[in-house]
């Protein structure tokens, strides 16, 4: 599939075909590069929350090399939009089930 770098998202990270980097805008409008790493359909009390793993493509101030960011796909209105996870305790909880996911797919290939 051709990469369009300010394709919007959310429409990328839930397309399975697409695979490039998306662009996340910071609290000033300037737009961030990630690296998709992960999108996750959990259940939360019956509903379906979906998150994704983002690493950025440049570093970040104040962020480690190798850490990636949690955001929550959020409906507002009649649009869709990213926001990030700040709660320890979730993000951990959205790792652990990442992690998890990936030692199933894992095993369930041999």
């Amino acid at each position: 599939m051709k990469r369009n770098k300010r394709r919007n998202p959310i429409d990328a990270l839930l397309d399975e075909d697409y695979d490039g980097n998306i662009f996340v805008y910071d609290a000033k409008g300037v737009p961030v590069e990630f690296e998709q790493i992960g999108v996750l359909p959990m259940d939360e009390d019956g509903k379906e929350v979906v998150y994704c793993i983002l690493h950025p493509v440049k570093a970040i101030i104040g962020a480690k090399e190798d850490e990636a960011f949690v955001y929550k796909i959020v409906q507002k209105e009649d649009e869709s939009g990213l926001e990030r996870v700040e709660n320890e305790d979730k993000i951990k909880e959205i790792f652990d089930f990442f992690n998890k996911a990936c030692e199933e797919l894992m095993y369930s290939e041999d």
